[in-house]
């Protein structure tokens, strides 16, 4: 996709070099927050994951790609706009060729739809989750939620995994204390608040009342507040899943 004028290309940088210099730190002191995110997630998927073709939207190196893998799915489509993170992605996930497909790509509308239908008869998805990637202002959050449910197969799910709002949340947990992790979140959110005040990039935040109203706004019937319990406090998981149409 091309873009016209030097903010967008100004834009791409900063973001490239923000997720590179935060990714840095991140896997050496705030995993142990993640993995326990990724095993709230894995806990609410069950067996859904067997079989299943997965859209990691926002994959970095891939390590989530991989898990889902690990865990029987059928074709993981590992999304990320940094071409550095999307070759991680590409060396850790070369021993699974035919099931992974590394892509270097935005969340614009219109890309998770062209994905879709790269796949047989156009079938969808059954799993599209993104991991700290929607970071897009409400309206255009709204519309790449709306497309990714369009994308999904009857009976799918779409997982938003996001950052806590709330700054002391994000930073100290719940009861406040100071944790491992607290150096980076501390780091990583007034790096990324003050890159978008300086209109590099986007960095919207959502609390999880907010994460579920983006999908009542986005047009999709929720039966139930559909929130992922986590024992981690610096992540809210919310999720979204796609009636069965009834055939008569």
């Amino acid at each position: 996709m091309t873009s016209s004028g030097h903010r967008p290309f100004i834009s791409a940088l900063g973001n490239r070099a923000r997720w590179n210099v935060s990714s840095f730190f991140y896997r050496r002191v705030a995993q142990e927050e993640s993995r326990q995110a990724d095993g709230a997630l894995f806990w609410y998927l069950g067996a859904r994951v067997l079989g299943a073709v997965v859209a990691d939207c926002g994959s970095g190196p891939g390590e989530l790609a991989e898990e889902f893998l690990l865990r029987g799915a059928a074709k993981v489509f590992a999304i990320d706009s940094n071409a550095r993170m999307s070759k991680l992605a590409h060396d850790r996930l070369r021993r699974w060729e035919g099931k992974a497909t590394v892509c270097t790509a935005s969340f614009d509308p219109g890309n998770l739809e062209n994905l879709s239908r790269t796949l047989p008869d156009g079938t969808g998805f059954d799993i599209i989750v993104f991991k700290r990637s929607l970071y897009s202002r409400k309206a255009k959050a709204w519309l790449t939620i709306r497309e990714a449910a369009d994308v999904l197969r009857d009976g799918g799910v779409l997982i938003l995994i996001h950052p806590e709002r709330s700054f002391m949340r994000y930073v100290f947990g719940h009861p406040p204390r100071l944790r491992n992790s607290t150096p980076f979140h501390v780091f990583n959110r007034t790096v990324s608040v003050t890159a978008a005040y300086l209109g590099i990039g986007e960095y919207q935040l959502y609390a999880g009342r907010q994460l579920l109203d983006l999908f009542a706004e986005a047009g999709l019937e929720m039966r139930q507040p559909g929130v992922i319990q986590s024992r981690q406090n610096a992540y809210n998981l919310v999720y979204y899943e796609k009636r069965i149409t009834q055939v008569i």
